[in-house]
């Protein structure tokens, strides 16, 4: 891992240590949520735009979430990872930086390496089971897959939007990534995996061999 990976893997286990979390214990974003943040953490509001935000107020840290939102689990592990990297870390990279940074918190916080390693170990390239048990979509499964193995993967939306975690051993920028997703180029060395359901619905898995 990178440094950067390395100082968020960190933050991560700090989070997890303060839910009274162990290395292999697998838990709901709310539950975190509750225990880091207090009792009143999830406040519930179908009228706001987007999934959920993070508010501070004189009573402390709350995450205000609209229940219509997909992938609601990602989404208040993302404003867990938010609040670690205000108030904790004193984050202080441009808006783009600190979102990335949270998207990979949140996946870190719901799946953490030794029991996504152990639950890999078991299900193999079993996607949709492995989401599934961490409370994970397919594409934030592919890429901690690929944050926690060290391996090269992707994700290719329908539209050539490209998810990536690469360390650097496979020469993702000379593939034509949207042409192998869409079958009308193939490439040595990659496997793919079609994505189901909500917002992985028409993605595809890249994965170097």
């Amino acid at each position: 891992m990178r440094g950067e990976q390395l100082e968020l893997e960190r933050l991560a286990r700090e989070i997890r240590r303060r839910a009274r979390l162990g290395d292999d214990e697998v838990a709901l974003a709310t539950t975190i949520a509750g225990r880091v943040l207090g009792p009143n953490a999830i406040a519930i509001d179908p009228c706001i735009r987007g999934a959920a935000y993070l508010i501070t107020n004189g009573e402390g840290h709350q995450i205000v979430l609209n229940p219509a939102a997909h992938d609601i689990r990602f989404h208040v592990a993302h404003e867990i990872g938010e609040w670690a990297l205000r108030f904790l870390a004193k984050f202080d990279g441009d808006e783009g930086a600190r979102e990335r940074a949270a998207n990979y918190l949140a996946a870190a916080i719901l799946a953490p390496p030794s029991a996504l390693l152990r639950a890999y170990a078991a299900t193999g390239e079993r996607i949709r089971a492995l989401a599934s048990a961490f409370g994970l979509s397919q594409t934030s499964i592919v890429l901690r897959l690929a944050e926690v193995r060290g391996d090269e993967r992707a994700v290719v939306t329908r539209t050539g939007y490209v998810f990536l975690r690469s360390q650097g051993a496979f020469p993702w920028a000379t593939v034509p990534l949207l042409d192998v997703a869409r079958g009308q180029a193939r490439w040595a060395g990659l496997a793919k995996a079609r994505l189901r359901g909500g917002i992985d619905e028409g993605r595809v898995a890249l994965r170097a061999r």
